[in-house]
């Protein structure tokens, strides 16, 4: 079971606060000194209300590790984007901020109309399949557009 010095460096790490106890103890105008003797003595009551401003992890959360981390954001309130785009934007909020990037890329490259996606292909080879990160390692062929794909891919199986 997590102690609350461990639910606060976990929250402030998934909320991209801080990566370690050095990092969240200068967040919260604090000693390195200080966040240690939490890690045995639990994170003081006193200090909740200063970590929700600073960190946006709710105080019961940090204390008892019920409930939810943080409040909820305006996305479950907003009545205008279905379930699964609340759903989408609430997970892209709980990860790393690398992640979040690489997210939003393939979601940029996947939300182009196909023929689009198709046309950038037969443009540039190199967008097959990322080879302008990974150089001439990656087998492009395996992932040009056609018109029987799922022809293509069949015969992938087989072999």
């Amino acid at each position: 079971m997590e102690d609350s010095y461990t639910r606060l460096l976990r929250a402030a790490k998934e909320l991209d606060k801080g990566d370690n106890p050095a990092e969240v103890a200068r967040l919260l105008g604090i000693s390195d000194q200080t966040i240690q003797n939490w890690k045995t003595r639990g994170v003081p009551n006193s200090k909740l209300v200063k970590i929700e401003e600073k960190i946006g992890v709710l105080p019961k959360w940090i204390a008892t590790g019920r409930g939810e981390m943080t409040k909820p954001t305006s996305i479950q309130a907003d009545s205008s984007l279905t379930k699964e785009q609340r759903q989408m934007l609430s997970l892209m909020s709980r990860i790393d901020k690398d992640a979040r990037d690489a997210l939003l890329k393939v979601g940029e490259l996947l939300s182009r109309p196909f023929e689009r996606r198709k046309k950038d292909v037969e443009h540039n080879p190199k967008r097959r399949m990322g080879e302008e990160a990974y150089g001439d390692a990656v087998d492009s062929s395996a992932f040009t557009y056609s018109e029987d794909e799922p022809k293509q891919l069949e015969k992938r199986k087989q072999k």
